[in-house]
């Protein structure tokens, strides 16, 4: 039996081991931190529009702005 260059994957070789599993992770932590803060404050939005005229135009919102950005899916910017 001649001698070959043959040789055991090891962790350190093998192409699932470079995967950048710890970037992924925290990027997809970071995702679903910001769709949840999204999701609260299209919820604050929705509370909002329903204020009187007066206090919406006092903080600078109207009520149909308020409305379109609480209407919108929590995954679109």
């Amino acid at each position: 039996m001649s001698k070959g260059s043959f040789s055991i994957p090891t962790l350190n070789t093998h192409p699932i081991a470079r995967f950048p599993w710890r970037r992924l992770r925290l990027e997809l932590v970071a995702l679903l931190r910001l769709w949840a803060e999204r999701g609260r404050q299209r919820r604050h939005l929705a509370e909002i529009a329903k204020w009187d005229d007066y206090v919406l135009k006092d903080i600078g919102v109207s009520r149909q702005h308020a409305l379109d950005k609480a209407r919108k899916p929590f995954w679109r910017p």
